[in-house]
């Protein structure tokens, strides 16, 4: 099973940077957005069926299965 990871960063100056949590996602989650209002971040997953028979190309995402994970900050 593959994993994903995001990893979060702070700028601790120009060319420095500094690691400040890695988040586990969910596996073939590549779109994300940030809202700079409230600084949560959106990402969006799907489950995938069978790769093609053809080993080219993506799997199909599976019926019923789109999710979106919100990260934010805790208090």
């Amino acid at each position: 099973m593959r994993t994903s990871m995001m990893i979060l960063m702070v700028a601790a100056s120009l060319h420095h940077y500094t690691v400040t949590q890695t988040l586990q996602t969910s596996p073939g989650s590549r779109n994300m957005g940030l809202d700079p209002t409230n600084h949560r971040i959106y990402v969006a997953a799907a489950k995938f069926g069978p790769a093609p028979s053809t080993g080219r190309g993506r799997p199909p995402v599976l019926p019923d299965s789109f999710s979106l994970l919100v990260i934010e900050r805790g208090k």
